[in-house]
């Protein structure tokens, strides 16, 4: 009894402390156009800069920060454990009502830019080299920065922070780009756990995402995790460079899901492509890359894998793509990997490179070569479609898009199930620089219906809103296809060179993608909007410029605004998951 009673007590210290702890947070307003008395109480009287607001935090508070550029005037912010930061909201000196900031807060139309004074600083933004839980958290912000973050680990670190709807963007007045998006160095005894959800990399002369130098021995693990993330114009996307001394205990395990890898190709600092891995002397290391699209880079994958430790039967270094598509990345040659994991003879090494339900198609290069391999390195492949002709069973030595250094005349250099299908065409909807880049395929595809979905990872297909299994059967690729639309099975259209400056060009249409993933469309409109989420529609409000509601509809996805003055409104979303505010305009 007396056991119980120390318990119930427990118990009722731990609700206290955590209600406490809710009831103590505050809510800390930035806005470097604001003109009250700096308390950051409110937008009225909000900080004039970030450092201000981080130095009041304490752990459980939120930081609002409006639109505008942000200059530090130390060398780095260092973020605080559970104080998560928020940015794209209007400033009030728009003329915008109180109540309509929060409504209107939109990290693409108010950017809220963290940068240095000078661009030409190296110091990052960001500097991180504490704890950091889960509970921290980045959201609609952009920092602009020769380096952007980065995590300088101590011993015994614990880091996994979230990051959502961020923009890191390497600019410098001397080399135009950046050199680190997100760096990790000296990773001895500590876990570095961040998540990337709907963030975007780009122009950067190193790598978008770096991990360098593991320093020592003791334990480690490196596992980034990246959702509907973007890499692209930069030398690297993401980079495992220089893990020395590492065989004690640890290794870095990369998940992506839902991504885009475009126009990443070789600087004077780095070679390019979309993975470049130099994994050497690390206990394991582990990409898992699911239902993502390569374009146009200098390879895909290349990997320096040698003295690396196993674990038990398992394979210390696996690479595995699944449902990916993979076209014109033709720099070097689409996949190259090399040294073998040492301790074990050829005949017993394990795949390293896993193909399951992939399109690769134009990624031989004008030397005729798709893949590199060294000695004792195996590929797996199922249910994928290749540009190549079939395989041999016996050391690829008849095809030339294959090139073996080391040969063994009797290991399976590249294993091929029944179900791949060799040189033929995709047809993806588009392949002209004219019309835009569509890897999406129209329906005479041979790679509809194809996949394996034993080996499919079931989630969303990479435009977000279809279902990655339609038809009972996974479509080979990154898309999953339905009629409409030409195959875009939702009103979304991805090009993967939306943002390519070279071209100059910009995605056209009138569909809005909104950041919180319903889709209003079409906007502006004139009789109806439609509106499309993953979750189910509860309810809706019709919100004006003034905040009044002026019509509801409960369980309808098709609103009806025929006799509504032209204007801009506001759509109050209630879904099974949570509530969201979108905007429209009413022509």
């Amino acid at each position: 009894m007396n056991c119980l009673k120390s318990y119930f007590n427990f118990l009722c210290f731990l609700v206290c402390l955590l209600v406490s702890s809710s009831l103590s947070a505050s809510t800390i307003y930035v806005d470097v156009a604001a003109n009250g008395n700096s308390t950051g109480t409110d937008w009225l009287n909000a900080h004039t800069n970030l450092l201000s607001a981080i130095n009041a935090a304490q752990s459980g508070d939120i930081i609002k920060i409006a639109e505008g550029v942000y200059y530090n005037s130390q060398p780095s912010y260092i973020l605080k454990d559970r104080v998560s930061i928020y940015g794209g909201y209007p400033s009030l000196s728009r003329g915008i009502p109180l109540y309509w900031v929060d409504l209107l807060r939109n990290f693409r139309l108010y950017p809220t830019i963290l940068t240095h004074s000078n661009r030409d600083i190296t110091n990052p933004i960001i500097l991180i080299n504490s704890n950091l839980s889960n509970q921290t958290i980045l959201d609609g912000i952009t920092i602009k920065a020769i380096n952007c973050v980065e995590v300088n680990t101590v011993t015994q670190m614990f880091f996994s922070p979230q990051f959502i709807d961020c923009i890191f963007e390497g600019t410098s007045l001397l080399i135009n780009r950046g050199e680190h998006g997100f760096l990790v160095t000296n990773a001895t005894n500590s876990y570095v756990l961040p998540q990337f959800l709907k963030c975007e990399f780009k122009n950067f002369n190193t790598a978008c995402f770096r991990v360098k130098k593991r320093i020592g021995g003791g334990f480690y693990a490196i596992n980034p995790m990246f959702y509907d993330c973007k890499f692209y114009d930069s030398s690297c996307g993401i980079d495992i460079y220089d893990l020395v001394n590492a065989a004690m205990n640890g290794g870095v395990m990369v998940q992506v899901d839902r991504c885009m890898f475009y126009n990443l190709k070789s600087s004077t600092v780095r070679k390019g492509g979309a993975f470049v891995i130099d994994g050497n002397n690390s206990r394991l290391i582990y990409t898992y890359v699911n239902n993502s699209a390569f374009y146009n880079n200098d390879a895909v994958l290349t990997g320096q894998f040698s003295n690396l430790s196993r674990l038990s039967t398992f394979s210390s270094c696996v690479n595995s793509f699944r449902n990916c598509t993979f076209y014109r990345n033709t720099g070097s040659r689409a996949f190259s990997l090399y040294d073998k994991d040492q301790g074990l003879l050829d005949s017993q090494q394990l795949p390293i490179l896993f193909l399951y339900n992939c399109i690769s198609w134009g990624n031989i290069n004008t030397a005729g070569k798709w893949i590199e391999l060294d000695e004792g390195i195996h590929v797996d492949v199922k249910n994928s479609l290749l540009e190549i002709t079939n395989v041999n069973s016996n050391g690829q030595y008849s095809n030339p898009a294959i090139t073996l250094l080391n040969a063994h005349p009797t290991i399976n250099r590249i294993k091929a199930n029944s179900q791949t299908i060799f040189a033929q065409n995709p047809q993806f909807v588009s392949t002209s620089f004219i019309t835009g880049i569509n890897l999406r395929v129209q329906s005479s595809s041979p790679a509809i219906n194809t996949g394996d979905n034993n080996i499919a990872y079931i989630s969303k297909d990479l435009g977000g809103v279809n279902n990655r299994i339609l038809d009972n059967i996974v479509d080979m690729g990154a898309y999953e296809f339905c009629s409409f639309g030409d195959g875009a099975c939702n009103p979304i259209e991805i090009k993967p060179i939306e943002e390519d400056k070279r071209l100059g060009k910009q995605q056209i249409g009138t569909t809005n993608i909104l950041d919180n993933d319903i889709i209003v469309f079409p906007n502006p409109a004139t009789n109806q909007i439609n509106l499309k989420t993953t979750a189910q529609i509860v309810s809706v409000q019709l919100i004006d410029m003034k905040g009044q509601v002026l019509r509801s509809w409960e369980n309808q996805q098709q609103l009806n605004i025929q006799n509504l003055p032209k204007g801009l409104y506001i759509l109050k979303v209630t879904t099974s998951e949570n509530t969201q505010s979108v905007r429209f305009v009413k022509e």
